[in-house]
């Protein structure tokens, strides 16, 4: 990462704009924002008109609320923390909670270190591709003591019990009062079109959405903010801002979504990407994204332990194919 972003320094030519080694730690009022530089470690304050803010979501895990959790005896650990492979080796009995990708990425990597099953407890549909000694198992209703017990009434005796269980987005550096935002349960609100409080509207959080395509995702949202900033898309007001916001929350939750959800995109994604380039007067994505996208998620829904062997190279601006792929010769779309 560190050198892409080397790289895009480079090719803009703008070395005095583009600071690396930085890590934001307040911001006070509207306009001045204190970071701290890495290497030589000081501090600064500068005064900016605008702030765009990456912020990544992997740093708060996600602890469910389980009955009986904090009297496990065995290895109870969240996936943030997990590093190696070697420590689970010659268990019997391993329980992951969660189905999502570092479930199932975990669940891959466990099942030829145990001596017997890795536990996959989740409620998606069923994972195609695991080996045969990882059981897909309904949640988990409760723990009692070394017994863990799932929906079903099946149990198990794990020794390590692993919580794949995503994380909580946290914004330290931000006066979320003073911004007129709030931490919810389906994360920061209000934000207009995923990114921005309408109260202060020179203030970006770009890369919130998850289960995203994510550069092409990141790139119309930089393209919507440049376009605000600019003035070329005028933004409502901040009443009708903040009601627009509202609206796409409720219409989520009266179709079944969870508000913990919410942020997770994935086909709502692409009608998100055409709205913001649209407002921008900026080009919608190309299709072939969405068809590389949705080929790639097709593939590893049928196959977990085999998808990464594929890869896909453009032919053109509306052609692709597949290459490289462990199971079948490469393909012209």
């Amino acid at each position: 990462m560190l050198g892409n972003r080397s790289n895009f320094r480079a090719f803009t030519q703008a070395p005095p704009h583009l600071g690396l080694r930085h890590t934001q730690v307040s911001l006070q009022g509207s306009e001045e924002v204190s970071v701290l530089r890495v290497s030589p470690r000081d501090r600064e304050c500068p005064l900016l008109s605008l702030l765009l803010s990456l912020r990544r979501h992997y740093s708060v895990p996600f602890v469910p609320a389980i009955p009986g959790l904090d009297g496990f005896p065995g290895l109870l650990l969240h996936s943030h923390f997990f590093r190696r492979k070697e420590p689970f080796a010659g268990l019997s009995e391993v329980v992951l909670v969660g189905g999502g990708a570092s479930g199932v990425d975990l669940a891959l990597l466990l099942s030829d270190a145990v001596t017997g099953h890795v536990f996959l407890s989740h409620r998606g549909a069923p994972v195609r591709g695991l080996p045969s000694n990882v059981a897909q198992v309904p949640p988990i209703t409760r723990v009692d003591g070394p017994r863990v017990v799932f929906e079903d009434g099946s149990e198990a005796r794990p020794e390590a019990l692993l919580l794949c269980t995503g994380y909580r987005a946290r914004f330290p550096f931000l006066p979320l009062g003073r911004l007129g935002l709030r931490e919810a349960e389906h994360g920061l609100a209000p934000l207009y079109r995923h990114l921005l409080p309408p109260a202060h509207p020179t203030l970006f959080l770009l890369g919130l959405c998850q289960l995203i395509c994510p550069f092409p995702h990141f790139h119309c949202q930089t393209l919507f903010a440049l376009a605000v900033l600019s003035g070329r898309c005028p933004l409502p007001s901040a009443a009708e801002m903040e009601a627009e916001a509202q609206a796409e929350l409720e219409g989520y939750l009266a179709a079944g979504g969870e508000p913990r959800h919410f942020l997770r995109l994935q086909e709502r994604q692409w009608g998100y990407t055409d709205g913001l380039a649209q407002a921008a007067g900026s080009p919608s994505l190309p299709a072939f994204i969405r068809e590389i996208w949705d080929a790639a998620r097709g593939h590893r829904s049928q196959n977990v332990s085999r998808y990464r062997g594929r890869n896909y190279r453009m032919l053109g601006p509306d052609a692709w194919e597949v290459v490289e792929d462990s199971d079948q010769d490469g393909q012209a779309k």
